[in-house]
């Protein structure tokens, strides 16, 4: 819980080293949307760019950069508001709606978490917001009463298309009974 509040990096690459391999986590990568499929949602959301390691010649430190999120792998704001929906909605996931009244196709809602699972995750999601990355933007006067009611995960990249710092939250409100799933991303150049 401290290292996800922290984003600590260092601390999921030796987990994914030490304690669950390569194959778990493409698993998991492919059930949360890495898997060249559309993003469920009444418009068009571009795939997220994924290129996994090579499980037969890639060594453990490829591994555990990859596992901490750096590689061949992205994340638009969309995919990230689809994945922390899934989490919201007790591992169920649900198609992106714009419009309310758009037909959309069938969509299996087959569980990509248990229940006990999506409620673990977003009690975690709490410690970004309570004492870890996110905690000095919950103290603003504005933010600080719903400290205690929002969890969520905070980023920070440098990319190069658009070349610049890139910096993303995605939340859930209320964390105990979501209602709300947001996800931003601020570039500064």
């Amino acid at each position: 819980k401290r290292a996800y509040g922290a984003s600590c990096n260092g601390f999921f690459a030796k987990l994914a080293i030490n304690e669950l391999g390569l194959g778990p986590i493409l698993n998991m990568a492919t059930d949360f949307g890495w898997n060249n499929q559309p993003i469920p949602a009444d418009f068009y959301i571009p795939a997220s760019p994924f290129n996994p390691p090579s499980p037969t010649n890639s060594s453990a430190h490829t591994v555990g950069k990859f596992a901490a999120g750096f590689g061949y792998v992205s994340l638009s704001a969309m995919h990230s508001a689809w994945q922390t929906m899934i989490i919201a909605n007790d591992g169920i996931p649900r198609p992106l709606r714009l419009f309310e009244e758009e037909l959309m196709p069938e969509h299996s809602s087959e569980p990509v978490l248990s229940k006990d699972q999506a409620e673990r995750l977003r009690q975690i999601m709490k410690a970004t917001v309570q004492g870890g990355t996110a905690t000095s933007t919950f103290r603003e006067r504005k933010f600080r009463r719903m400290r205690y009611r929002v969890g969520g995960k905070t980023g920070t990249l440098t990319g190069s298309h658009p070349k610049g710092l890139t910096t993303w939250f995605t939340g859930i409100y209320p964390i105990d009974k979501p209602e709300v799933v947001v996800s931003t991303v601020v570039l500064l150049d």
